[in-house]
């Protein structure tokens, strides 16, 4: 199974992100993914419509499409915009997890809101959840932010209380 993952779109009515997008879906088209995997910062500015031209974009492909918030989506619009996308639960985060052949792809959404880095601290509990009750299979997690060291030097865009989060919620599993 074939997974796609497109970050960090920043779509503006004054910058060529819908443009770029487009030449990436082109190319996914052609090695035909069973999923897309949109983790965070579609758009600039709470750029309604670019929503909108970004969801049907991605319906182009003919795959599942799941799409995470980065920091600089607003959650709401972000909801008004696509309902179509239908994979978030209810609450004020966007958490999702979705089973598929073998593996159950999670998107943890670690955005803080008003701010650039993201936190898992508080969606643990989530986690551990899902991981513990969920279908099984081998579990493939999705988040917008960094929650591990990378070597890319935006560490202050990485997430706070990852210091060793992955133990504990596999101990819980």
């Amino acid at each position: 199974m074939l997974i796609a993952q497109i970050s960090d779109i920043h779509a503006s009515p004054g910058n060529d992100g819908l443009v770029r997008l487009m030449r990436a879906i082109s190319w996914l088209a052609t090695m035909q993914p069973a999923i897309v995997v949109v983790s965070g910062d579609l758009v600039n500015g709470g750029w309604r419509e670019g929503y909108r031209q970004i969801i049907a974009a991605l319906q182009s492909l003919a795959c599942r499409t799941l799409i995470l918030p980065g920091n600089v989506d607003d959650r709401t619009i972000m909801r008004e915009a696509i309902p179509e996308a239908g994979h978030w639960g209810d609450d004020e985060k966007m958490h999702f997890a979705e089973p598929r052949g073998d593996a159950l792809i999670v998107g943890l959404d670690t955005c803080v809101d008003g701010h650039a880095h993201g936190d898992v601290t508080d969606h643990l509990a989530w986690l551990r959840q899902t991981l513990a009750s969920g279908p099984s299979g081998i579990p493939l997690l999705f988040t917008h932010h960094h929650v591990f060291l990378t070597g890319i030097r935006l560490w202050m865009m990485s997430c706070a209380g990852v210091q060793m989060p992955w133990a504990t919620c596999y101990r819980a599993a």
